[in-house]
């Protein structure tokens, strides 16, 4: 009896390994130093860069939490777009935003907004300031009844559910306004081709809708992929936002390799 027991117990384990490596799909990791760079373009007009960076591993408040910023900076040769802003969130090990701050400057109008959520006690701050009176103050407390995304930990959210075929509904914000995003995550998906990249990346595929506006105006139905490995950055989307539909591509990385087949 304990020999039959030990045999099915190794087919077990000999079945669930081989199940693992035929996957091929590792937990997600986040790797500190990890930089990310994409080009932005409508059409044949490139509107500027984005920048993702994950740059310390720290506590807050006794919280471990990763720091992460996006920087999005438009073309200085268009006219019609002038947009520099820095975006830092403090994410904690269960991909919820902890500490985030956004500064951001859309032509001569420069404001900043600092949020602080208080999970334990269900609700979170958030403290408005315009960077050219710092008389200008406003703070608004809201009832925090589930986890709220910004758009980076939105990123990170989707970086570590995508390789499983699930849908996903979450809620996300922009200043005080709430919003709810639709997440289909499809799993693998064939090869992607990336410009920067000389050979095609394996890649998980992703769609949805964003019933809101967030960052940069974007709304509405969206598409993209990420790289099928453990840091699964995003290659490549198609957004709408707030000049019309556009593609991020990514462009440069830091702390990064292409996966291959």
């Amino acid at each position: 009896m304990v020999k039959r027991n030990c045999l099915i117990l190794v087919l077990f384990i000999i079945l669930f390994l081989n199940a693992t490596l035929y996957s091929g799909d590792k937990p997600f990791q986040w790797h500190t130093g990890e930089q990310l760079t994409y080009k932005v373009k409508w059409a044949f007009v490139r509107l500027g860069t984005v920048q993702l960076s994950i740059e310390d591993s720290l506590k807050l408040d006794s919280i471990p939490v990763h720091k992460v910023t996006f920087r999005i900076d438009s073309n200085p040769l268009l006219f019609f777009v002038d947009v520099h802003s820095v975006f830092t969130c403090y994410i904690d090990d269960q991909i919820r935003p902890v500490y985030y701050i956004a500064s951001e400057r859309n032509f001569r109008k420069r404001q900043k907004a600092i949020y602080r959520f208080y999970y334990p006690d269900s609700f979170f701050t958030i403290d408005f300031m315009d960077q050219k009176d710092t008389t200008r103050y406003r703070r608004v407390t809201l009832p925090l009844k589930e986890t709220v995304f910004d758009g980076i930990s939105l990123i990170f959210h989707a970086r570590s559910r995508i390789a499983k075929v699930s849908k996903d509904t979450v809620t996300s914000f922009l200043n005080d306004k709430l919003g709810k995003v639709y997440l289909n995550y499809h799993g693998a998906d064939s090869l992607i081709h990336v410009s920067a990249i000389p050979r095609p990346v394996p890649s998980y595929y992703i769609d949805g809708v964003i019933n809101m506006k967030g960052i940069a105006g974007v709304t509405g139905p969206f598409k993209g992929w990420f790289a099928r490995d453990a840091q699964r950055p995003p290659l490549k989307a198609y957004l709408k936002v707030f000049v019309g539909n556009v593609i991020a591509e990514l462009e440069s990385w830091k702390k990064w390799q292409p996966p291959r087949e």
